[in-house]
């Protein structure tokens, strides 16, 4: 129930907890009781309750949670509420979940132990995995067994460490290692750290699982609160990302019995509609008037007209009975009098004003400024309390903190107002208070940013962005705001904050649609810069879409703003080389250096830009002499207008060693590579793109080197670094996987290669469809690791895929199509298909008279000497001698 009096001790608090009371919601505990007794191990059933913030849903999940106590004491259950924001993260709910479980109902998780243990010393990997480190987990007999064994958790010998550990512990964990365990566990020091992340919840449901079919458990696990998961997220694309674990863990588990508390119902279904025969969903309305009576009763408020007054007025939501209630109180004990029902209010919009009546002045403004912030610290209330002279000690936040509805984010460090209260009392000041306090918190989060360059952008840094955002959109003019913003995005751009800003600039965007309308040239600029963004993460149909609306608007309205347009059709052009649409971006490219050239601006940072895009569609479609010359010049000119140590030189030196890594002068290109390094770590942090982008390279040339080691060490630490900057629904993140799978597969890990290169696949096929250079390349390295795994069948089978895609393969690239003769070539020797095998090396012969064909990115001499095997076992040995000949000659 909300407060008694205006402040209390932790004491009173807890008291009054102790005394709340619950009325009404006999349905909606019906509904669980129906649920629950209709649960069933082998069935999913989730229960849904959703309604509007205020309207008790937290209360009727602690009625519920004290069902089960007191009539279903044989049930185990826990609940989660991710109002707290650090239960949002997986690895700390699923932990959560499990420590409560134990200690509430004696439940073991060794594989989730283990499995936790391990994803927490690969993403430490400088710290060792002992017991003092890992403190988490000091309840584990498992683990602390492993390290009192062992000495510490080890990633090398895992398996056999447990093993060891496991003869000299309980006959329990025996029985659990020989049943699951070690069939759970076994390839799992193998996985990296992401791939632990996004199994833990199998990990914690096979274990949960074992023990209610083992116990003949019956389970309730409750969610509050789930509308939190998507807190200060606006894009729709990404909605299902953010519960993605939670859906992993229910289909996982079907044992419990699974109740979600939010403002929305659950919609699983959307994405398989599979979901909708498991899932009951039910809406939260107001407390009848009659029941809002019954309530007001448990707390002796029985004067029956007193009662009609707050009844009515509340409408029956908690929230609003709360405040009279507290209210009743005050007067009651505060002022010493007996409360009159001219005390209350008859409507909602009144009931917080009659509330504040019996608040000091001093108190009242400080709560009213208070709510115009979404959240504030200690230094924030001193700021405001002192700018806005409310005569509120500065010293005393704690004790203004103790009102029920000031919550408190303990890992943030910060507070806020509840949302229904904020939007009351912020009705209760003038527009032009309200417009200062705005601003005030604006030039607060400004100072902020003017104090950052891109190398010290944190999540704090994206949070002071976000609140000045959203105080500035509020205060200014959109020129003044739009001008603001722009200079803040290009820092953040810069730093590859790209995730971060599409949101706001989205929110930018429709504002100035609001305000000018489609048709003004304020907006396509908008649009212009959302999708220079949407192209970064990948999203390139909105993007275009974006871009050929702004086009279409610069025509419409006849402007001769020629940059404006060229910096439209720029992105288009970058669009285009993602979509591999090569000659379409060149033509752009080409088109905008001239303008350039002819506006007299051939020596303009924007025009080093241009050549530096166009050198790099060049070198993507083939043309490689060309592309190193227009690399060259753009290189020149940025050293003109920058200086030598500039991260635009570093970012040309980066292309134009890709250029000459592919033209296979590795030892120019590691040079460059390192030269563009030794530039981008001064300027940026570790986990800036194009850091990554350029160990990624680094790591290619020490593959083309032989030393494996070395590309796997810096493939995994490009794809970390990629995968917080673009997430894991990106190309680039892919193209990292099959870097990894690749070095996988030269140091004899081939089941770890096949998995990259799979994911490798799906990200390409998803983001670029099955007849993209990027697909085409990921699934032929599946098709060599089948052949590296004896999985003959299967490789021809990949084959057979991509000779259907549907597209000339030789056309599209010859090295791809003789890559796949090579496999098919040794398949088929392997299975002994010769007369398949004889017909694909006549094809290979053929394909390989062409000079232009980049042997050593194909496995030439070992497919040379598979087609004399195959001519030898043939009795085809004049075949076999001729090719010799032809390749001692070199005229093959």
């Amino acid at each position: 129930m909300a407060i008694q009096s205006k402040f209390r001790t932790e004491a009173e608090r807890k008291s009054t907890k102790d005394t709340d009371h619950f009325t009404d919601r006999e349905f909606y505990k019906e509904q669980f009781r129906v649920a629950f007794e209709n649960n069933q191990n082998d069935i999913h059933n989730l229960l849904v309750y959703y309604g509007v913030g205020g309207i008790g849903k937290s209360a009727l999940r602690k009625e519920i949670q004290k069902i089960i106590s007191e009539e279903f004491k044989s049930v185990i259950f826990q609940s989660i509420d991710f109002d707290l924001s650090v239960y949002r993260q997986e690895e700390t709910a699923l932990y959560y979940l499990r420590k409560n479980f134990k200690d509430s109902a004696k439940i073991s998780f060794p594989t989730f132990d283990i499995a936790y243990a391990v994803y927490w010393q690969k993403i430490h990997p400088n710290t060792p995995l002992t017991k003092e480190s890992l403190s988490l987990l000091e309840d584990s007999s498992i683990v602390m067994s492993l390290i009192s064994t062992l000495g510490q958790i080890p990633l090398v010998g895992l398996i056999p460490g447990i093993t060891k550990t496991i003869i000299k512990s309980t006959k329990k964990l025996q029985e659990w290692w020989t049943k699951r365990g070690q069939k759970d566990l076994y390839n799992l020091p193998q996985l990296e750290a992401k791939d632990i992340l996004v199994r833990l919840p199998m990990f914690f449901a096979s274990d949960l699982k074992e023990h209610i079919r083992e116990n003949n458990s019956r389970c309730v696990i409750l969610f509050d609160t789930y509308e939190a998961l998507w807190e200060n997220v606006k894009s729709e694309s990404s909605f299902f990302l953010f519960d993605e674990w939670i859906r992993e863990l229910v289909s996982e588990l079907p044992e419990p019995l699974w109740i979600f508390f939010g403002r929305e119902r659950l919609r699983w279904s959307e994405l398989d509609m599979e979901w909708e025969q498991y899932i009951k969903q039910h809406l939260i309305g107001g407390l009848t008037e009659t029941d809002s009576k019954q309530l007001l009763c448990s707390y002796n408020i029985i004067n029956e007209n007193i009662q009609n007054i707050i009844a009515k007025a509340s409408e029956g939501v908690p929230y609003y009975l709360d405040l009279a209630v507290d209210q009743y109180n005050q007067i009651k004990n505060n002022l010493k009098k007996e409360p009159e029902e001219s005390d209350f209010a008859v409507t909602q919009n009144d009931v917080l004003s009659r509330f504040l009546k019996y608040l000091d002045k001093n108190e009242i403004e400080t709560l009213k400024v208070l709510s115009v912030a979404r959240k504030w610290n200690a230094e924030i209330f001193a700021l405001l309390i002192d700018r806005f002279q409310t005569g509120y000690p500065v010293t005393a936040l704690n004790e203004l903190a103790r009102f029920s509805f000031i919550q408190f984010n303990e890992q943030k460090n910060s507070y806020r107002i509840n949302t229904l209260m904020a939007e009351g009392l912020k009705t209760k000041m003038e527009d032009q208070i309200k417009t200062q306090i705005h601003k005030c918190l604006f030039k607060y989060y400004k100072e902020i940013l003017e104090k950052l360059d891109t190398k010290n952008i944190t999540a704090e840094a994206s949070s002071a962005l976000n609140e000045a955002f959203y105080h500035g959109k509020r205060v200014f003019g959109i020129a003044e705001f739009t001008e603001w913003f722009y200079k803040i995005f290009h820092n953040f751009s810069e730093a590859g904050k790209w995730r971060e800003l599409t949101p706001l600039m989205e929110d930018l965007s429709e504002i100035i649609f609001q305000q000018k309308g489609n048709d003004s040239l304020l907006y396509a600029e908008s649009l212009n810069k959302t999708a220079a963004l949407l192209i970064q993460l990948f999203q390139l149909d909105r993007a275009e879409n974006m871009l050929q609306t702004a086009l279409e608007i610069y025509e419409k309205t006849g402007n001769s703003n020629e940059l404006g347009v060229s910096s439209v059709t720029t992105n288009l052009a970058k669009l285009f080389k993602e979509s591999g649409k090569y000659e379409e971006a060149i033509k752009l490219y080409n088109k905008n250096i001239d303008l350039f050239r002819s506006l007299g601006l051939s020596d303009n940072e924007k025009y080093a830009e241009l050549l530096d895009n166009l050198g790099s569609v060049l070198r993507d479609s083939g043309r490689y002499n060309d592309a190193i010359e227009t690399h060259e010049k753009a290189l020149e000119l940025k050293k003109r207008i920058f200086g030598e140590k500039h991260q635009e030189c570093a970012r040309t030196v980066n292309n134009k060693a890709i250029t000459y890594a592919i033209m296979n002068d590795k030892k120019m290109a590691k040079r460059m590579f390192e030269e563009a390094l030794s530039i981008t770590e001064k300027v940026y942090n570790s986990k800036h793109p194009l850091y990554a982008a350029i160990i990624t390279n680094l790591g290619s040339i020490y593959f083309d080197e032989g030393q494996y080691e070395k590309a796997l060490e810096f493939g995994k630490l490009a794809l970390e670094i990629k995968a917080e900057i673009y997430g894991e629904n990106h190309t680039v993140y892919g193209t990292s996987l099959g870097n990894i799978g690749s070095a996988y597969q030269r140091i004899g890990e081939y089941e770890k290669s096949l998995e990259c290169h799979k994911r490798e696949m799906e990200i390409f096929k998803k983001l670029c469809g099955t007849s993209h250079y990027n697909y085409l390349f990921s699934i032929s390295n599946i098709a060599v690791v089948y052949i590296s795994l004896k999985q003959y069948y299967n490789c021809l089978s990949v084959c057979k895929e991509i000779r259907e895609i549907g597209i000339d393969i030789r056309d599209f690239n010859k090295e791809l199509y003789a890559l796949i003769f090579s496999c098919e070539i040794k398949a088929y020797q392997e299975t002994g298909e010769y007369e398949n095998a004889i017909t694909a090396c006549e094809d290979y012969i053929e394909l390989m008279t062409d000079k232009t064909v980049e042997t050593s990115v194909i496995p030439y001499l070992e497919t040379c000497n598979d087609i004399i095997n195959i001519y030898e076992q043939t009795g085809k040995a004049k075949e076999a001698e001729d090719l010799r000949r032809k390749i001692s000659d070199n005229n093959l």
